[in-house]
């Protein structure tokens, strides 16, 4: 037992840590040698073999990351992060816990050398104002509408590469919402999330309540939603659609209403087949000709037809009088201005993980597979073709230009016009502040 607990402090104090490397031993003779004479003991020194500084391929490793916690939307345990377990009351972790750590790591199989630096932990910050110094020294609790998964790809990539710690948060959980839970917004409002992710249209709504909350950024430039058709019987635009079948979902209801309005098609001018929500009942439903088109997620019913060697055509109602934004960022009006240095901080950490992502969407998809959402046994390839699909709405000229969440004038005028009502108008003010993206772009042009 005293030798476990030896073990332990070495691990503990300041030199390096290692995992699964063998040490050499120390030369026995430098005790005599440094009692017959000082010159005699510095060549026995120099004699015995030195454990190299081997740095890491990122400044943060990944097993010494305080793990997420993903908290289940139907139950309230919360259930452990993917590549370990919280260490409780600020204990260290054992040399155990960062041999697990690092065979989790090591488990992706993304690229040569993953194995090696993910079982070194990092004594002190890479870099000064991380690990828990600097804006944020506070735990990160990201609000998400659904459980981690390729959706969220480049905030995977900012957590599991340590980016969210790098920006000074102590530690990272992600929250979902669910039938049994508070929403997003909900959880934004009452302080139990940071920052939300979640639909512009629900924010408008709760803002419209009374709620306190503004949009800071959106990942996608635009909606996801688009109406699917069969490459030989294709459907170009909305006035296209009359007189055909169109299959939804009865969650996409308010979805296909606001659309129809917004492209100026009458509701009875389109026969509305309601299917059940699955991707792949969808796209069976328009492969085997049941229905003309379909409304789907870009990366849902076209990503299931094109593994099943099935060609298709696809216009995004965004592209149709639809011109909503998605998945947007959320906070209070409050925490604009009393802890904006800790949104910049946020910000940039998931800036720097969508670009990960961009440059490489096969590690969002593997992050998806392989470590936040294992237990459901998605298919790698298939969640790389639906983060391609997405990254398309990402980056688009303008992001590339202004910068990731960034939003042009006319795209917010776009989105205030459409959200509006004629007894509840708003302005831009009310439901935007991109003034914090843009001052962090100013202050960091570096992550355009």
């Amino acid at each position: 037992m005293s030798r476990g607990r030896d073990d332990t402090d070495r691990l503990d104090s300041d030199e390096l840590d290692t995992v699964g490397i063998e040490v050499p031993a120390p030369d026995t003779t430098r005790n005599a040698a440094r009692n017959t004479s000082r010159d005699a003991a510095r060549n026995a020194a120099q004699d015995t073999p030195r454990l190299r500084r081997t740095q890491p391929e990122a400044d943060v490793d990944p097993a010494t990351i305080e793990q997420p916690v993903w908290i289940d939307p139907n139950s309230t345990r919360a259930v452990p992060g993917p590549a370990g377990t919280r260490h409780p009351g600020g204990r260290r972790p054992s040399r155990r816990d960062l041999l697990f750590a690092g065979v989790a790591t090591a488990g992706l199989g993304m690229g040569a050398g993953t194995a090696v630096w993910a079982v070194r932990r990092i004594r002190r910050p890479a870099h000064p104002g991380t690990a828990g110094s600097g804006p944020a020294s506070a735990p990160l609790t990201l609000g998400l509408p659904a459980a981690p998964g390729v959706e969220f790809a480049g905030s995977l990539v900012a957590d599991h590469r340590g980016y969210y710690r790098e920006a000074g948060f102590t530690s990272t959980r992600f929250r979902g919402s669910g039938s049994h839970t508070p929403t997003v917004t909900a959880l934004v409002a009452s302080g139990a999330a940071f920052v939300g992710v979640t639909a512009p249209e629900v924010v408008a709504r709760k803002i419209m309540a009374g709620a306190r909350l503004r949009i800071i950024g959106t990942q996608r430039q635009k909606s996801p939603w688009a109406i699917v058709s069969l490459a030989d019987k294709p459907i170009r635009t909305p006035q296209e659609m009359i007189g055909m079948r169109i299959a939804t979902t009865a969650g996409s209801a308010a979805v296909w209403t606001s659309f129809l309005a917004a492209a100026g098609v009458p509701e009875t001018a389109v026969q509305r087949v309601i299917v059940p929500d699955h991707v792949q009942i969808v796209a069976q439903a328009l492969a085997q000709r049941q229905v003309d088109a379909a409304l789907s997620s870009v990366s849902d019913a076209p990503v299931a037809l094109t593994r099943q060697g099935v060609g298709f055509s696809t216009f995004l109602i965004a592209d149709h009088g639809y011109p909503l934004v998605s998945n947007a960022y959320v906070v209070t009006t409050d925490a604009v201005t009393a802890v904006r240095k800790r949104i910049k901080a946020f910000l940039t950490a998931e800036i720097r993980g969508w670009k990960q992502n961009l440059a490489d969407p096969m590690l969002g998809a593997h992050l998806t597979t392989d470590v936040y959402a294992k237990s459901l046994g998605l298919d790698a390839t298939e969640q790389t073709e639906k983060n391609r699909a997405l990254n398309v709405l990402v980056q688009t000229a303008e992001t590339r230009r202004d910068g990731l969440f960034t939003m042009t004038d006319a795209l917010i005028e776009a989105n205030v016009r459409l959200l509006s009502t004629s007894t509840a108008p708003l302005t831009a003010g009310q439901l935007f502040d991109l003034s914090v993206i843009q001052e962090l772009y100013y202050e960091q042009p570096h992550l355009i």
